[in-house]
Formats: structure tokens, sequence, C-alpha cells
């Protein structure tokens, strides 16, 4: 009766087993397909929107250029202002664009992007300071990790601009004792760090429950930490033999 228990037990362990590797290689194919879709829609912005603005905009500026002294007076007024409008909305297209998937990640890899979005992040948020401590060569990244790394540090800085009241952050990417370790600290006002990591508010407002699938599905392991007044640090670990 005894070893019949211990089976059944072992046997349930395995069916668990089983399927949260099933439920893990579904949530990643999940990111995989998030990831595909908004590099489409980025693309598709850039490419047509993006394209159509900028033709616009060169349609309104020949035709302002093309017209004289002797061309009704509200001709020219109602035409001159169209231009910063059409400016306008390239910057947003570009700025949405960039959002969803930036392009540089491609292009120039994760090390490039991270400097892009923290002067990004820097000339919308002036009065946070950022400190980065970068110790790890582009060729050290994985190519599949590029993009968790950047998604975590993303939801990281967007917590700190609109929750922590920080004026001062410190960001570490390294490579250390076979791992890849991203660490976002900052010095802002914390928070009940047990309140919000309960079953039924974890990742409300702050994506706590995205950054941590999104890092265990990657195989690496999430860890928050928090002090009231004294500020919040993320950190974020991938044993690289993992990867």
């Amino acid at each position: 009766m005894g070893v019949d228990i211990n089976q059944r037990k072992q046997a349930e362990k395995a069916a668990l087993r089983r399927s949260e590797k099933e439920l893990r290689i579904l949530s990643a194919k999940l990111l995989a397909a998030q990831e595909k879709e908004r590099e489409r829609v980025a693309h598709e912005l850039h490419d047509s929107i993006g394209q159509a603005l900028i033709a616009i905009k060169f349609r309104v500026e020949n035709t302002l250029g093309q017209l004289d002294k002797n061309t009704a007076k509200g001709v020219i007024e109602s035409l001159e202002p169209v231009v910063p409008v059409v400016q306008f909305a390239m910057e947003e297209v570009r700025r949405i664009s960039m959002g969803l998937r930036p392009s540089i990640l491609n292009d120039l890899g994760l090390l490039p992007t991270i400097a892009w979005f923290c002067r990004e992040f820097q000339g919308i948020y002036s009065l946070i300071r950022i400190e980065k401590n970068i110790d790890i060569e582009e060729h050290d990244i994985p190519e599949r990790l590029k993009i968790d790394i950047f998604r975590i540090l993303q939801e990281s800085l967007n917590n700190v601009a609109k929750h922590s009241k920080a004026d001062h952050v410190r960001l570490g990417l390294r490579k250390k004792d076979g791992t890849i370790e991203l660490v976002v600290e900052d010095n802002g006002l914390g928070f009940d760090l047990e309140g919000i990591m309960s079953s039924e508010t974890l990742g409300k407002g702050l994506g706590l429950g995205s950054m941590k699938e999104r890092a265990e599905i990657s195989e690496g392991r999430f860890a928050i930490e928090s002090i009231k007044e004294k500020g919040t640090t993320v950190r974020t670990i991938w044993p690289v033999n993992a990867i």
C-alpha cells in the first residue's frame, strides 16, 4: 500500500513537472509571437505611415517654396501651419514605432539600444539621473536573450519614472561567475513588497508579473527588493550555461 502511494506521488510530481515545462514552452511561444507582431506593426508604421507623412511634408514645403508674393495671403497662411503638424505626426510615429520594437536592437545590438533608451528616457525625465555600469561585451549576450533584457530594463525604468519619485538610478549589466546579471536600482520611495507581490496584486500597474514571467521563461531568476523611503532594486540573473 505504501509503495502504491509513493508511486502515485512520484507520478503526480512527474506530471506536474511536465505540465510546468509545457506551460513555459507555451508562454515562450506567446511572448515570441507578441514580439514578432510588435516588430511587424513597428515596420508598418515606419515604412507606410512614416513615409506617407514625409511625402506630405515635402509636398507642402515645396508648394510653399513655389508660391510668390502675388499669391493670396490666406492661401499661404493656411498652408504654413500644416508643416509643424506633419512634423509632429512624424515624430509621434517614430516614437510609437521605437516603443513597439526599437529597430536599433536588430541593427546594432543590445548595448547601443540600452544607450539609446537611456538617452531618450533622460530626455523626457530630465530630473532622473541614470548611472550606467556595463561590464559585458555584445558578443557575450545570446541573441534570444537580448529582447528579454531590454523589456525588463524598459519596464523597470518606466516604473521608476511613474511610481518611485527617484532622482537617481543605477543600471548594471554584467557577466560574472557564469551568469549574466541585470540590475536596476533606484533611490525612490519604495513600496510594500509583500503586498505588491501577493497573488492578487502581482504586477498591477507595475508589470512585475510580466517581468518575472519573461525572466523565468528564459531560465532566469527574477528578484525584487524594496524598502520604504530607501528605494527599489530589480535584479534578474541568467545562468550562461542555461542560455
